[in-house]
Formats: C-alpha cells, sequence, structure tokens
C-alpha cells in the first residue's frame, strides 16, 4: 500500500461520482423535449437532483487537494487541467502514485 491510497481513492470515487450523475442529467433536455416521454413531470425533479449531486462532485474534484503538498492538484491562480491533469502543478507529484519517485 502506498502512502496516499486513501486520498487516490477519493479522488477516484470523486471522478466515477460526477461522471455518473452529470451525463445523464446533460443528456435530461433531449429526453424532456422528445415527442411523448413518459413519466415526464416525475423526471424534472429526478434530473434536478442528479445535476446539484453531479455538480457538486465536480466541484469538490476541481478542487481536490494533492496528497503530498496540500496545494489545489490541478489549478493554479492562472489555469485549470481540472481532471486533465497528469501531475500535481505545484510539487509534481504524478496523479495516482505512492509519491515514492520523483
Amino acid at each position: 500500500m502506498g502512502h496516499y491510497d486513501a486520498e487516490w481513492q477519493r479522488y477516484r470515487r470523486l471522478r466515477r461520482l460526477s461522471l455518473l450523475f452529470l451525463v445523464p442529467f446533460c443528456m435530461m433536455p433531449w429526453y424532456l423535449f422528445s415527442d411523448s416521454p413518459p413519466a415526464r413531470p416525475l423526471l424534472l425533479p429526478i434530473a434536478m437532483v442528479l445535476g446539484f449531486i453531479g455538480v457538486g462532485a465536480w466541484f469538490m474534484l476541481n478542487y481536490f487537494r494533492c496528497p503530498r503538498c496540500g496545494k489545489l492538484f490541478a489549478i493554479t491562480w492562472w489555469y485549470s487541467l481540472s481532471i486533465f491533469a497528469l501531475k500535481c502543478v505545484n510539487c509534481g507529484l504524478r496523479k495516482f502514485s505512492d509519491g515514492d519517485a520523483l
């Protein structure tokens, strides 16, 4: 087990949660405005709740702190790499590594 396994597990969980809830939320307008979908009044509140969960998970994912240095993993004061960051923009810790190799 590496030094940062618990933090990386949290990162993976947030990534899965955000994608799981944001993808159906983004597809919901297409379904709501199609020709006669069943249960339309029930789907809008469900889509809103799923969307809020997905957006919250996405923000938590973007503001994930590096396990090594404690600073934001993918965001600096002038740019953001979001989920596409392969290493910490501050200390260089590679994503999902245990921090042994520099």
